[in-house]
């Protein structure tokens, strides 16, 4: 039996697993360390247990992994922005071809040896956008990453994951919120304004956004910090107030109050230029991303008609709607279906359009109406709705292409999707999070 907090001596880790955990054995128990490499001897404390697993934390390291390097961040052992950075690239990817590979044996695909793991065409500094929580030190504001498994914050003045001139912005709006008197929020008495300050950026147009967070719409000398800040940052294309009331771990509201410029970015992806709302999703990595719609155009042709389903501003319908007969968008967040109706006026596109609502309330609809061969999904961490497999079953759908970030939710929906018919003909992972163990996957699927 082992208990919670137990010290567990000269644990040796076997391999990385999905999550980036690291597995090792204390007698006939599975152990599962948080940042154990291959090849480490660790004495560990336990921390939790699901169901006859071990989770652990390390506490001492008796030898190190010859995966193991000298992290060049200070922050690293503390803050939860990173789980690799002590690791050489190739043996990052090295690692999430061996995690892609035990996550998909079983299915019927070939073998997966064969497909590996497109890097990522910048490893540092290819995060777009970033949201940090601020702490009061000595009644000066500091930003910083949670720690792990925690909402200790950990101040950095740089980040090797931030875009060019990220963390300066940062620095600088935390200096003038500083003078300017404003209060940091306590989530335990719910007291103060200050919650997050963040920043998006558009390596395409090397424009910036700036992001505050707040409980109320209050704001201590914002106009003055408009003019100092846009003097100093002159890629600062706006700056947005987030009223943030309710006592949630919810980062973005919604509800906004342009203090300076607009409260978008502009992104150019291949030759389509994209508007994205300050509170819209978007993939972290610009660069990996422009591949995967490279990638997704291959599988496309003018005979497809095309459901774009969780689309967003519409990264992926926009980017195909030349390579194919049509495209209609559904999406129910309401910004981004805002942005993606102008970004089609924008692009001049007469073959896409969108319908604002709930995937899981209009795509049944929508498949009604006959006509379309084609589903693309990128659906949130959780996968897909039972209801959306279902509605597919006896749909005219012919091709579905499934992109996800959360390899253990896309198999599950692809197992699914193979009892109704479907065939995988083809899979590849990318590298969209250097440093960290996420892995993002494509996959195509035709009955």
């Amino acid at each position: 039996m082992i208990n919670r907090y137990q010290l567990l001596p000269n644990l040796n880790i076997e391999k990385v697993i999905f999550n980036g955990l690291g597995l090792a054995h204390y007698h006939d128990s599975s152990v599962l360390i948080y940042q154990g490499l291959p090849g480490d001897n660790v004495d560990v404390t336990v921390v939790h247990k699901r169901g006859n697993t071990y989770f652990a934390e390390i506490k001492k390291y008796n030898s190190h992994s010859k995966y193991y390097n000298q992290p060049s961040c200070p922050h690293f052992d503390d803050c939860g922005g990173c789980d690799w950075l002590n690791v050489d690239y190739k043996d990052q990817l090295f690692f999430k071809q061996h995690i892609f590979e035990e996550v998909f044996k079983g299915l019927n695909i070939g073998t997966l040896q064969e497909v590996s793991i497109k890097p990522s065409p910048i490893i540092d500094r290819y995060r777009n956008k970033i949201i940090l929580p601020v702490i009061s030190n000595n009644k000066t504001i500091k930003a910083g990453m949670y720690a792990r498994r925690s909402h200790k914050v950990i101040t950095h003045n740089v980040c090797h994951l931030h875009p060019q001139n990220t963390d300066e912005i940062i620095a600088a709006t935390c200096e003038l919120l500083t003078k300017g008197g404003t209060t940091v929020y306590n989530e335990s008495t719910q007291r103060g304004n200050l919650r997050f300050i963040g920043v998006r950026y558009s390596p395409t147009c090397q424009e910036h956004l700036l992001i505050i967070v707040t409980k109320t719409r209050k704001l201590p000398f914002s106009k003055l910090l408009c003019e100092k800040l846009s003097e100093a940052f002159p890629s600062l294309v706006g700056i947005v107030q987030d009223i943030n009331s309710p006592a949630t771990n919810r980062n973005i509201s919604s509800d906004a109050k342009l203090l300076y410029g607009r409260s978008y970015l502009i992104e150019r992806l291949k030759d389509k230029l994209l508007n994205i709302n300050y509170s819209s999703f978007f993939q972290v990595n610009t660069h990996q991303c422009i591949n995967i719609l490279t990638d997704i155009s291959q599988y496309l042709t003018k005979d497809d008609s095309v459901i774009d389903a969780y689309s967003g501003i519409g990264t992926i319908g926009i980017s195909i709607a030349d390579v194919v007969q049509r495209v209609i968008c559904l999406e129910h967040h309401p910004e981004a279906v805002k942005n993606g109706i102008s970004n089609i006026t924008a692009n001049n596109l007469n073959n896409c359009s969108y319908l604002a609502g709930k995937v899981e309330v209009n795509l049944e609809g929508v498949l009604a109406k006959a006509g379309f061969s084609t589903l693309i999904v990128d659906p949130p961490r959780k996968g897909l709705d039972a209801s959306i497999i279902l509605v597919i079953t006896d749909s005219s759908i012919s091709k579905i292409i499934y992109l996800s970030c959360n390899l253990a939710t896309q198999k599950r929906d692809l197992k699914l999707l193979m009892d109704i018919g479907f065939k995988i003909k083809a899979i590849q992972p990318y590298d969209m999070f250097p440093h960290t163990h996420h892995i993002e996957c494509l996959v195509v699927l035709r009955r």
